[in-house]
């Protein structure tokens, strides 16, 4: 008898290393707590972790700050001008504006990898009119916010070219004109709140010419008494509120922990790695089928915020018990903040689902998606899908940063060998599976490994973004083949 469990799909990468095989642990409000003594609350800005002075994302030794909001191109202005609002800046998350003005701009992660933070001429905004880059009289802005696990008094010391000012929590806490940089050349005593604090610099250029060279700033906190480097936890968009998602989310569809047919069981494991030299905070939320990744309000089904050592990799083997304590049988997807897309394409987040059965272990590998891909209209192909004796192929979509809303699509299913199409309409809500996508639109009876799928639906009004997937099952071993959007190209008329 061959085997058939329900085949699960969506996105996964390649599984390394050890697992954790600790048995999960919860707080006295029934939360799963992270193996750091971590857990998230659905607040905007968040539960702290137990111990967050091991947790930074600042460089590990120099405690100097390395990761900010930016925008590209400078601002005209003097140093007197405020032109973002600057007493007033509140959270800021990427790609939105740090400001109210009109001319505030619009900021994205900026990641140094040495002591200092250079500009230069390539951020001179280009004057269309003339041709020609502006380079005199430059503001530049810097934001980022940071944790403190207690609240105490620390030295702010920076070095600095030009002209720069320092808010802390919307107070302005330091002003140096005409500076040359040097490291903690200029240091000031200042408070620290315990959990999340704000920073915000402002840095003024009078000119940025190919002579004038590239101006630098570095910034760090040092112990009041010993100046010993203070060591702080920065997340990348991580104090971002539901309303302002931030740029750092990735997804994956297609976890899962439950049992198959004839026996089988089906299992998810997930490897999280910090590729870069710095401590990180992690957040990763899992929301069950049927559930799309919410944009304002809707608290995921389980959540927890990890903090990673620099270079360190972690595995959770059958993660929706191990990582969230989630014992009963479900399937659903990943939502991953803490990383940009670069960051994943490298393999940073990876995932398997697999299935155990009698003959043997089948997953696959798929990789993760960002925010980016997907999209809210109007269609989608796939190409390379199999039906017959031996295979199957099931059809899956997930959603990102969407509300839980139903979406209508249309799926056509084309054999381009015979010739033969059908069509069918489905309601779907956040991350869906159809199983046997062929035998779904009346087509059951091909056998073909040369068939496509075209997608269609239409959430230009909601803002629902989507992606489609598909995998080809092999029936006799479960051994799955991931294919992803293909090509664009239009099935012939009937």
């Amino acid at each position: 008898m061959r085997l058939r469990p329900v085949i699960l799909f969506g996105v996964v990468l390649v599984m390394v290393g050890a697992a954790w095989s600790n048995e999960p642990v919860f707080d006295n409000r029934g939360r799963p707590v992270a193996r750091d003594g971590v857990v998230r609350e659905q607040a905007g800005e968040g539960a702290l972790p137990v111990d967050v002075s091991k947790g930074s994302y600042t460089d590990p030794e120099s405690g100097l700050i390395l990761r900010w909001l930016t925008s590209y191109d400078a601002l005209l202005g003097f140093f007197e001008d405020d032109l973002i609002g600057e007493d007033s800046v509140a959270q800021t998350c990427e790609g939105q504006k740090l400001g109210t003005t009109d001319e505030a701009p619009y900021v994205y992660w900026y990641e140094g990898y040495t002591s200092n933070f250079g500009t230069g001429r390539w951020s001179a905004p280009f004057d269309d009119d003339t041709c020609s880059e502006l380079n005199n009289d430059l503001v530049r802005y810097f934001y980022t916010r940071v944790i403190a696990d207690k609240s105490f008094d620390a030295l702010l010391s920076m070095g600095h070219d030009d002209s720069m000012r320092v808010w802390i929590n919307g107070a302005q806490v330091y002003e140096g004109v005409e500076g040359e940089w040097a490291e903690d050349s200029h240091q000031v005593g200042v408070h620290l709140n315990a959990g999340w604090n704000s920073i915000l610099i402002k840095m003024y250029f009078p000119e940025l010419s190919e002579d004038s060279g590239y101006r630098y700033f570095s910034l760090r906190f040092l112990d009041e008494r010993s100046e010993d480097p203070v060591i702080l936890t920065q997340s990348i968009d991580g104090w971002c509120p539901k309303d302002g998602e931030g740029r750092t989310w990735v997804y994956a569809g297609g976890v899962a922990d439950l049992p198959g047919a004839m026996g089988s069981v089906w299992a998810s494991d997930l490897r999280v790695t910090n590729i870069l030299p710095y401590k990180m905070l992690v957040t990763i939320e899992y929301f069950e089928e049927g559930r799309a990744r919410p944009a304002k309000a809707d608290a995921p089904d389980a959540s927890v915020d990890i903090i990673f050592e620099p270079h360190q990799s972690r595995t959770w083997e059958r993660v929706l018990p191990t990582l969230f304590g989630l014992n009963e049988p479900q399937k659903g997807m990943l939502a991953i903040r803490g990383f940009d897309e670069n960051d994943c394409e490298r393999g940073a987040v990876s995932l398997r689902t697999y299935n155990r059965s009698g003959a043997g272990t089948f997953g696959m590998n798929i990789p993760f998606y960002d925010i980016w891909e997907g999209s809210t209209c109007c269609a989608q192909n796939l190409v390379g899908l199999t039906n017959g004796p031996g295979f199957r192929t099931n059809l899956a979509g997930f959603p990102a940063v969407v509300m839980d809303a139903e979406t209508e699509i249309t799926v056509t299913v084309w054999d381009m060998a015979s010739g033969e199409k059908a069509s069918s309409e489905f309601t779907v809500k956040g991350y869906f599976q159809i199983n046997d996508i062929f035998d779904a639109v009346g087509l059951g009876h091909l056998e073909t490994s040369d068939a496509a799928a075209y997608i269609t639906w239409s959430n230009s009004g909601t803002g629902a973004k989507w992606n489609f997937t598909a995998s080809v099952n092999d029936n006799i071993t479960s051994d799955p083949t991931f294919v992803r959007e293909g090509p664009w190209f239009i099935f012939p008329d009937d």
